[in-house]
């Protein structure tokens, strides 16, 4: 990212996509140069295609005798605790974090 920032002409548009999990990588960057000087606009997206999720279902449906997809869910919370379920879901430990009736 910080390679591509530098690169970025003045008044450009950086788009970071696909990042949807909390690595614990950082970048360290001068804003003042790399955006505000050269008017950059930087976009974050982790948003996927809606259409992309029935045959993802599908294939699980399918293959739930042979895949223990329960076994996936690592945290599960109260609809009452949202805020520690949100939390939780960004530590590294947390594979999926469920809420439960």
């Amino acid at each position: 990212m910080k390679v591509g920032l530098q690169m970025l002409r003045r008044g450009g548009t950086y788009l970071e996509t696909g990042n949807f999990a909390d690595t614990g990588g950082t970048v360290t960057l001068n804003v003042h140069r790399e955006l505000a000087a050269k008017n950059v606009l930087l976009y974050g997206n982790t948003n996927h295609p809606f259409d992309g999720y029935y045959a993802a279902f599908d294939a699980m449906w399918r293959n739930r005798e042979r895949f223990p997809w329960d076994k996936l869910i690592t945290h599960r919370f109260p609809l009452e605790q949202c805020e520690e379920a949100m939390e939780q879901a960004f530590h590294p430990d947390a594979l999926k974090v469920e809420f439960t009736p």
